[in-house]
């Protein structure tokens, strides 16, 4: 039985871009980590507005290229980088309205309902595991 071969993620993120040369998807894809990369940098106060005019797309297409290559709208990869940083902070000891108020949530039960829509935990919660391992 001969091995299947698997293409790399890169390759399989080039073939679903909708461009017709190899080329310009290899072009699209750089910008698309550009963006990628923005957000990761400052995820709370990129809008898709400014950051499609800092890649050189317009808003729309921007979103559409990013949900079809990285699998999430920009909003939603924003909002999961800033929650990933929220675990990092309360799992440090942080507070919860110190860690809102850093991330750029309005209020400490802006973040808790968002926390607990992505991990189905409040994050008092990972605050009190991680100071009762301490113990």
């Amino acid at each position: 039985m001969a091995k299947r071969k698997v293409p790399c993620p890169m390759a399989l993120s080039l073939s679903r871009m909708p461009a017709k040369r190899w080329v310009t998807r290899a072009d699209l894809i750089v910008v698309l980590e550009a963006a990628r990369l923005e957000l990761e940098q400052n995820p709370d106060k990129v809008r898709l507005m400014d950051l499609a005019a800092q890649v050189g797309l317009s808003p729309f297409h921007l979103q559409r290229l990013f949900q079809a290559t990285f699998g999430e709208s920009p909003r939603a990869y924003g909002e999961r980088v800033r929650l990933l940083r929220a675990w990092t902070e309360l799992a440090s000891g942080a507070r919860v309205g110190d860690t809102a108020l850093q991330l750029g949530y309005a209020t400490p039960q802006a973040l808790t309902r968002a926390f607990r829509r992505v991990f189905d935990l409040a994050p008092s919660q990972v605050r009190l595991d991680v100071l009762n391992q301490a113990d």
